[in-house]
């Protein structure tokens, strides 16, 4: 017994595509499925809440497994309810003090596009807020009780080099709030991205009334962070897509899609993302929008950063040696390695859980040669790209 892709791609059109609930029937008839493994995958990629939205008016699926999404619903029901509560006072917060922000991914999506936000599981609540008001959004999600897990090498690294930085509270252990204020982790694209054109884009959400992207813009961010954050497609990230590209099918303005892909060096991940959408989800892409974003130029600076970006050895080193071969001027670079190499002693003796002081010496050379080893490591060929 095996599960058929074809059954999920079949059922998730269901949302839009009536002649696809005899599609599904015909693969339940003509495979034997292991229903216990389907509904593994259904929550492992994240997609049991809405397929139980999308199957529970009709008898095609056996009853445990109805009753297994059901439970997966449920469950991520409450889960948002709790998220979104915490999400008004959070945005009521940065109102009161003058920080304008943008809903991005799950709370994005869920307003908008599913419409239900139990039906688009969220680990965290992420949030964009521009450069200038970090400090003063710290501040609010301080004062509301969070309290950020991230340590800086050096005093202003983590705003200089990185995109975000992540919020836990005492009470929602299991969530983070992650506050963004570039749309990407790597200095490569942060230097590319049109940062204004993503904030113009905007739109008013729905109960939250905060902004979320417009679909251009979304496409660009959910394509590039599903391959530059992930090194991979993943189902709940091109349904995703999927959605906005049905949603907005009668205004989406591919050519400006396309043209602000070129611009900012995002060709690849669209060129990887998009034909899958199409063809498993059938979305309503233009074959002509394919065939040109085919088409498009990709420039040898971007291959060079995809590649390096997008390896699939997830480490510290590779983390580093990504951003330092990628960054666009020698100043960075030399800024960044210095950060890295000559961390503060404070947060060499937290990193590696140093209660003497005078150890420290001994974990810096630790952290060297642990950096070598591995920066070793990465010079042998990467492994394929996952699809």
């Amino acid at each position: 017994m095996s599960v058929p892709n074809e059954l999920f791609y079949a059922l998730l059109r269901a949302r839009w595509d009536e002649s696809a609930w005899s599609e599904a029937a015909r693969f339940i008839q003509k495979n034997p499925i292991d229903w216990p493994a389907f509904l593994h995958l259904a929550a492992a990629r994240g997609l049991a809440p809405l397929l139980y939205s999308v199957t529970r008016e009709r008898a095609i699926l056996p009853p445990p497994v109805r009753q297994g999404l059901r439970g997966h619903y449920v469950h991520n029901a409450a889960r948002a309810t709790l998220l979104f509560d915490t999400l008004h006072t959070i945005l009521a917060a940065f109102e009161r003090e003058d920080i304008p922000v943008i809903l991005l991914k799950g709370a994005a999506l869920a307003e908008i596009v599913y419409a239900n936000p139990a039906l688009r599981p969220m680990m965290d609540l992420d949030l964009l807020i521009q450069r200038p008001h970090l400090d003063a959004a710290t501040q609010v999600l301080t004062s509301l009780g969070f309290a950020s897990d991230s340590r800086e090498p050096r005093r202003g690294t983590t705003a200089a080099f990185e995109s975000q930085i992540r919020f836990h509270r005492a009470d929602l252990t299991d969530s983070l709030v992650e506050l963004h204020w570039s749309l990407l982790d790597s200095p490569y694209y942060q230097a590319r991205l049109d940062e204004a054109w993503f904030w113009q884009s905007a739109r008013p959400g729905r109960d939250t009334r905060a902004p979320v992207l417009g679909p251009e813009a979304q496409i660009i961010h959910l394509g590039a962070h599903m391959l530059l954050h992930h090194g991979q497609t993943i189902w709940l990230g091109m349904h995703d897509i999927a959605e906005v590209c049905y949603h907005e099918r009668d205004t989406l303005d591919w050519a400006l899609l396309l043209a602000k892909a070129r611009i900012m060096h995002l060709v690849l991940p669209l060129q990887r993302v998009l034909p899958r959408v199409k063809q498993g989800w059938r979305a309503p892409i233009p074959s002509a929008v394919l065939h040109e974003l085919q088409r498009l130029p990709v420039s040898n600076d971007e291959q060079r950063a995809f590649h390096w970006i997008t390896r699939q050895r997830a480490s510290a080193a590779h983390h580093f040696l990504a951003d330092f071969l990628t960054m666009p001027s020698a100043r960075q670079r030399w800024h960044y390695a210095l950060a890295h190499l000559f961390p503060s002693p404070l947060y060499v003796q937290q990193r590696y859980g140093m209660k003497t002081p005078w150890l420290t010496p001994f974990a810096y050379l630790r952290r060297w040669l642990r950096g070598m080893i591995h920066l070793l490591h990465l010079l042998r060929p990467p492994q394929p790209f996952r699809e």
